[in-house]
């Protein structure tokens, strides 16, 4: 049976009375520049043989690396109780932007500043106080999906006992309609498991057992029919309300999708060109002569009138006789567009909360893993066991394998107990033991 939306929130409420809320958690940035150096197509090593087969075939060149500029100099506040979408077109940077802010980057050069409730942050804290959700959902295949949510509450909550634990996982599993598929296998390609929707649900509900201030997601809705999207999208909204911080990218939503964002984040070629909330951006748009025809899904013309090129605008480079592209004219109004939101009312709103965050510091226990190392790899030894023996095709294959191996090995050195051979022996016997 559907659950409308008072029966949601009436698990998320009861949700905050069995389980601690998360501390909130205001997430800032300030002039943050992400960039990567793209090498030319020959490496340096290629080029040093080059030169000594000849030395006139390469001549002595700059190093045509170059700097390609992912984000450049954003600012920007992602509020706790807040749902929050980020859109723009491929490679924008939205993921990027994404990956920066919850400590996955460990490549390019970053510059510019982060900030926890007005505390200064880096990757290692970014990564311990938030929660990742990817575009692949990554799950044992062999594990049930309640299995795979308390393996999460075990291996992120530390002193907890086993009521409490299904305590939590009910809550997650039931908020998020999972009873029905609780005890089924995730599945894989070979294995047929869970749904496409009830595996993107069941990443959320291992993030939402635990405690997190802040929860990122890269595109939740991609490969999903329309009800489950919304189904989703509305979790999301309500897990917001709990008081934690939900950042999401998505691409394109539907209108009643999109209704349900709080606040929403435009990037384009690395640049925002809008960050506010929801209900007005049409208007902020149509300030700027960019107007949204009737019935219209706002994402829709977001997409196809604001960071496209329109027909007015093809007409208007014609008429310029621009003697670039279209996409270096493209870029030209990305970057008026850019300019036109930081002098915008609502840009100072967004300035305003980064240099004044009204939130408490966050403590340092938030900052620290929960649960002891020892204890993390206990948990994960026991997983890799169950995964072992419960896949029968590959538990038989590995058998197989070593038997077959001990026997060619024994047929090898059989008799090789001489010293000429003791080499050898020792050899063969480390060689077992690896394999």
């Amino acid at each position: 049976m559907e659950k409308t939306d008072a029966h949601i929130s009436l698990e998320v409420q009861k949700n905050s009375l069995t389980k601690p809320k998360p501390s909130p958690a205001q997430i800032n940035f300030k002039d943050l520049e992400y960039s990567v150096t793209i090498k030319n197509a020959i490496s340096n090593d290629s080029k040093k043989t080059l030169k000594k087969l000849s030395k006139n075939f390469l001549p002595n060149k700059k190093d045509e690396s170059k700097k390609k500029i992912i984000l450049d100099r954003i600012t920007g506040s992602f509020m706790p109780g807040r749902l929050t979408a980020i859109m723009g077109p491929s490679g924008s940077g939205k993921t990027s932007l994404l990956n920066l802010l919850s400590g996955r980057v460990s490549s390019g050069k970053v510059e510019g500043s982060i900030w926890l409730n007005g505390r200064k942050a880096d990757s290692g804290s970014l990564g311990l106080v938030s929660r990742f959700i990817s575009q692949d959902d990554v799950m044992m295949s062999t594990m049930t999906v309640r299995e795979v949510v308390e393996m999460a509450i075990k291996f992120r909550v530390d002193g907890i006992t086993r009521d409490e634990i299904n305590v939590r996982a009910n809550e997650a599993i039931n908020t998020l309609e999972l009873e029905k598929c609780q005890n089924t296998l995730i599945g894989d390609t070979i294995a047929k498991g869970i749904s496409g929707g009830e595996r993107k649900r069941t990443s959320i509900a291992m993030e939402m057992a635990t405690d997190s201030s802040i929860l990122f997601l890269d595109e939740p809705t991609s490969g999903l029919d329309m009800y489950t999207s919304i189904l989703v999208v509305k979790l999301l909204r309500f897990i917001s309300r709990s008081g934690q911080t939900v950042v999401s990218v998505i691409h394109q939503p539907s209108s009643d999708i999109f209704n349900l964002f709080d606040d929403i984040v435009l990037i384009s070629e690395g640049k925002i060109v809008y960050f506010g909330a929801q209900k007005k951006l049409v208007d902020y748009f149509s300030s700027l002569g960019f107007q949204c025809p009737n019935y219209t899904n706002p994402a829709d013309f977001v997409f196809t009138d604001v960071l496209n090129l329109n027909e007015a605008e093809l007409e208007r480079m014609k008429a310029e006789n621009f003697s670039g592209s279209k996409a270096d004219y493209k870029i030209l109004k990305i970057n008026h567009l850019a300019e036109s939101w930081k002098v915008s009312e609502q840009y100072d709103v967004i300035k305003e909360r980064v240099d004044n965050p009204r939130l408490e510091q966050l403590n340092d226990s938030n900052f620290t893993s929960s649960v002891f190392p020892s204890r993390q790899f206990f948990l994960l030894c026991n997983r890799a066991l169950k995964d072992t023996f419960r896949n029968e095709l590959v538990l038989k294959a590995r058998l197989a394998q070593s038997i077959a191996m001990y026997l060619i090995m024994g047929i090898v050195f059989y008799k090789s107990n001489t010293k000429s051979t003791s080499t050898n022996f020792e050899g063969s016997l480390f060689f077992g033991i690896v394999s």
